[in-house]
């Protein structure tokens, strides 16, 4: 097993994405495909609905789950990785006709940005779910559930686009085209507290 070969039959010339998992298990992606290679094996793991609209694919890890996002198709969750054989699904809970370009997990919470909502562009919005049970994906994504802590929020005064979203410490960071911005877990109602970093100091796409 060596990062970055090609897998499938036919062979790959180079996959569009690959992101090493554990020791010999892997996710990698062609034009419109995952891939799941694990003892040895290359597997197709796409999820029910077939092949994908994007491969421009990112993933963050909660526990047991691997979460993958691209701006095209419903974020996909590999869960639990100790299976022998892991499908990916989509993400449950996530709302319908929602994508994202980015996504971070975050004290249990999926932190996603860059949202598109049926087609329409907000690449300023942040999302967050409901602190996830270990193991599980979270049960809920609605801001107006007063029972739940999921939120949203346009982040910033700028149009620029969340490009990016990464734990540092005890905060989470989220960088824009021209800005970064920290993340502080405060608890209900509000749950995040957002302060600019500074400017121009974002991340290139």
């Amino acid at each position: 097993f060596q990062p970055g070969r090609p897998f499938v039959s036919p062979l790959l010339a180079a996959p569009t994405f690959f992101e090493p998992i554990a020791r010999d298990f892997a996710i990698y992606s062609d034009a419109a495909n995952l891939y799941l290679y694990r003892n040895s094996l290359h597997t197709n793991v796409n999820h029910a609905s077939g092949t994908y609209n994007d491969d421009k694919w990112s993933v963050c890890r909660q526990q047991n789950l691997a979460v993958l996002v691209n701006k095209a198709d419903l974020p996909q969750v590999f869960y639990p990785l100790t299976a022998s054989a892991p499908q990916a699904i989509d993400l449950p809970n996530w709302p319908i006709n929602y994508t994202a370009g980015a996504m971070e997990s975050f004290r249990n919470i999926l932190v996603a940005g860059s949202i598109t909502i049926s087609g329409n562009s907000n690449p300023s919005l942040l999302k967050w779910s409901h602190p996830a049970d270990p193991g599980v994906p979270p049960v809920s994504w609605d801001p107006a559930d007063p029972t739940k802590l999921a939120g949203e929020m346009s982040l910033g005064d700028d149009t620029g686009e969340i490009l990016a979203i990464r734990r540092l410490g005890n905060r989470c960071m989220v960088y824009k085209e021209e800005s970064s911005y920290a993340l502080d877990f405060i608890g209900a109602p509000y749950v995040f507290a957002e302060s600019q970093l500074m400017n121009l100091s974002g991340v290139l796409s």
